[in-house]
């Protein structure tokens, strides 16, 4: 996955989804049933969580977890969910 791969499917799932969710998305749960989670803690549609599901897990299994966390980082996100990435780091 290259550096623009990374923060497309960043993008695409949210930087704030992916730390807020990363325990789920870590878990050993199927992808539907990960989304099906997903959804009823947020109340995103079942598409659009299983999207999230899948984008978080590709980054996960490519082992670019801390790339993640340092694009999370060098964000414009408020400060509070910068230092919360950087405690996952």
């Amino acid at each position: 996955m290259t550096e623009d791969q990374l923060q497309s499917a960043l993008k695409s799932l949210g930087m704030t989804a992916f730390l807020d969710h990363l325990a789920l998305f870590k878990s050993e749960l199927s992808p539907a049933d990960a989304a099906a989670e997903l959804q009823a803690r947020t109340g995103w549609a079942s598409k659009a969580s299983l999207t999230r599901v899948n984008n978080a897990r590709r980054i996960l299994a490519q082992g670019h977890e801390k790339d993640a966390l340092r694009l999370i980082i060098a964000s414009k996100l408020p400060a509070a969910l910068r230092e919360a990435a950087q405690r996952a780091l």
